[in-house]
């Protein structure tokens, strides 16, 4: 196993200044980088608030909620189930489901930008 530290920052990106930061060591690279690549917002695709707080967990249970959802799930015939490709599905205690997907990293990169051959590695 690889220790890693890290730091998680917040940035209003139309003033360029930091909001909020938070502070991670853990023991596990491919669960740090899960948690980096999940999604910059809460899971639950209705809020738009941030998340800034990162701590150790399972893989498969990295998802950023809001302070608000994060209690929710906890309660009595709600469910959350994290899909293979980052799909958030909650279930509420009447039977109603409702899907997450989190927004791509990055714009796709535009075919034959690198010509026809891969780069070597």
């Amino acid at each position: 196993m690889q220790e890693v530290a890290f730091e998680l920052s917040l940035v209003d990106s139309h003033a360029g200044a930091m909001v909020a930061a938070a502070e991670a060591l853990t023991t596990w690279l491919p669960r740090t980088l899960g948690l980096m690549e999940r999604g910059r917002l809460c899971g639950f695709g209705a809020m738009k608030v941030a998340t800034a707080t990162a701590w150790l967990s399972d893989a498969g249970e990295l998802v950023d909620l809001c302070r608000r959802d994060h209690r929710l799930k906890d309660e009595p015939g709600w469910s959350y189930r994290l899909g293979s490709d980052g799909t958030l599905t909650v279930t509420t205690p009447t039977g109603h489901s409702f899907d997450s997907t989190p927004p791509p990293l990055h714009e796709p990169r535009p075919q034959g930008l690198l010509g026809e051959e891969p780069p070597p590695f």
